[in-house]
């Protein structure tokens, strides 16, 4: 299957970069879990502190309908948290100052956006004890088509 035309090129950067895997499947066959007008309603705020995978993640996820906002430390991702509203949050555990793990307990303890689900997707290891079960973890390199699943599972 053929990657989608508008992120050929960042998805075919990203698997050279070690960033995304390549496992032979795009994830076009997603486009029918929901509708398009769903997914573009939905925002995903991306927290990473790596400009690359930033730039990756909102790429593929522009190309899948989402509408994305980022941050690139866990002060200014509880900011635009705040600001944003978002449907879903992708997050990096391994940031500077446990940035990720602040990240995720500092938003628990806020009402307006505690219920907010979130996707790890780390290059870490085992789940961080802060982390719930229930949280989903994806390791880099990102597998694209489970990453796209896991955020569809998600957001619906």
């Amino acid at each position: 299957m053929v990657p989608c035309r508008p992120c050929r090129a960042r998805c075919a950067q990203a698997i050279r970069q070690g960033a995304a895997r390549d496992d032979g499947r795009y994830p076009n066959e997603l486009s029918g879990k929901l509708n398009r007008e769903a997914r573009m309603a939905k925002k995903i705020l991306i927290v990473d502190d790596d400009p690359t995978i930033v730039a990756f993640l909102e790429d593929l996820l522009r190309d899948h309908d989402y509408s994305t906002c980022a941050a690139h430390s866990c002060a200014e991702g509880l900011e635009k948290a705040r600001q944003e509203k978002p449907d879903l949050v992708l997050l990096d555990m391994e940031m500077p100052d446990k940035g990720g793990t602040m990240f995720y307990a500092n938003m628990r303890k806020e009402t307006e956006i505690r219920d907010t689900p979130v996707v790890v997707v780390s290059g870490v290891g085992p789940r961080p004890p802060a982390l719930r079960k229930g949280v989903p973890t994806i390791s880099k390199p990102v597998d694209v088509s489970l990453l796209l699943t896991t955020v569809a599972e998600r957001i619906a």
